[in-house]
């Protein structure tokens, strides 16, 4: 039986590729749990991305219209939310007043 030359394989330098070695015979012990624990980190830190990207960028939607007509009718029309020239909160959103200390929510949906 002829001998074959043993393959070679590098690997790209990242926790991913270092998985492939676990386990092989030719590592300490303290390799393999530092392999091991790097991989659980590794994946640890991209599930905890991924998370915060879904809740940063996930679209909490549009009011729905009772909402839009309930804040019309009890706050944006109200005395106490006009200013001191006596322009209402309503006219101030829909010009998208940029002084506005509240409801800058309903500006973003103008």
């Amino acid at each position: 039986q002829e001998l074959q030359e043993p393959e070679e394989f590098s690997l790209d330098g990242t926790v991913w590729g270092a998985a492939a070695v676990v386990g092989l015979p030719g590592l300490r012990i303290f390799d393999n749990l530092s392999i091991a624990t790097g991989l659980a980190f590794n994946v640890y830190v991209q599930v905890l991305f991924c998370v915060i990207a879904y809740q940063s960028f996930s679209d909490e939607g549009f009011p729905t219209v009772e909402d839009v007509k309930r804040w019309r009718y009890t706050v944006a029309h109200d005395v106490t939310s006009s200013d001191s020239t006596g322009v209402s909160l309503a006219n101030r959103v829909c010009s998208a007043d940029a002084s506005l200390a509240v409801s800058a929510s309903q500006v973003s949906l103008v």
